[in-house]
């Protein structure tokens, strides 16, 4: 998981994709640790654009 500088960590949860919905929402615990709950349609399509950039960098 990425830690933020300010606070202590950042935790990723992914949500159903909804219309009208921002892509990510950010929630903010006392603590400083950060949930950050994804959109689950955009966080696949980026996981396929990853894979497909390292497929052509690795030559495959």
């Amino acid at each position: 998981m990425p830690a933020s500088r300010k606070s202590g960590k950042i935790f990723y949860r992914l949500r159903p994709s909804r219309e009208g919905q921002p892509p990510f929402v950010d929630i903010r615990l006392p603590g400083g640790a950060i949930i950050r709950q994804v959109d689950e349609a955009l966080h696949h399509k980026a996981l396929a654009n990853a894979a497909k950039a390292l497929k052509e960098r690795l030559g495959g």
